[in-house]
């Protein structure tokens, strides 16, 4: 995720500014963790305050529908209260949640990788991610040059990643074509037969106006 973390007062000394930034990086990863097992994913966070307020404002997208709106508002409630008493000693926390549309692909695929260094699997992720874009538009080439493109180059920018191979199968009528076509995009080692490495494995499904298309997903991590 990535998350900006700006400070309202001007009266920080430089020891303080050091405690309350370490502050903000643990409320980070406090919504990183609760908002994905709700099935969101925190694309971008901001996180603005000083030693009166918090203001949290997130950029989420949907990757799992298993709670109903009122459920989450009492989940985001209920984490406002856990980051306002237990992380920044009873300063006043509000959330503020931004639409979940799929507006950068790049930071999507950023954000979905950083997951994979804390230990995350996120072969799902990356296939949610293609099936909400490929179900959007009729133009899937399109879509797929762009989504394979963004990968390749989040994948071999990426260091700290566990992830050592990645391996996207599409097949379907694509474009809406006359007969199924396959198209595929591997980078670094994926292993399917023997399992050395850890491999996760997604297949999902992109309803279309010309039919269903199937989105299969390989990860392998490093051990």
């Amino acid at each position: 995720m990535y998350s900006s973390i700006k400070f309202s007062d001007t009266l920080f000394t430089k020891f303080s500014y050091s405690f309350w930034f370490s502050k903000g990086l643990l409320v980070s990863k406090v919504i990183d963790t609760t908002l994905f097992s709700l099935g969101y994913l925190p694309v971008k966070s901001t996180l603005n305050f000083n030693s009166s307020y918090c203001y949290i404002t997130l950029d989420l997208f949907q990757f799992k529908s298993s709670y109903t709106s009122a459920l989450f508002l009492k989940a985001v409630s209920l984490l406002e209260k856990h980051i306002s008493l237990l992380i920044l000693a009873g300063i006043p926390t509000r959330i503020f949640i931004k639409s979940s549309a799929v507006s950068s692909e790049s930071s999507l695929f950023e954000t979905i990788f950083s997951l994979a260094s804390k230990g995350f699997n996120v072969s799902h992720l990356v296939a949610k991610v293609i099936v909400t874009l490929l179900e959007k538009t009729a133009r899937h080439s399109r879509v797929l040059d762009v989504c394979f493109s963004t990968i390749t180059r989040v994948f071999n920018s990426s260091t700290n990643s566990r992830i050592v191979g990645l391996k996207i199968n599409v097949q379907g009528r694509v474009n809406g074509s006359d007969r199924s076509k396959k198209i595929v995009l591997s980078l670094g080692t994926v292993s399917r037969k023997t399992f050395i490495k850890v491999t996760d494995i997604n297949h999902s499904f992109a309803k279309t106006p010309y039919g269903v298309l199937g989105v299969k997903v390989w990860c392998s991590y490093s051990n």
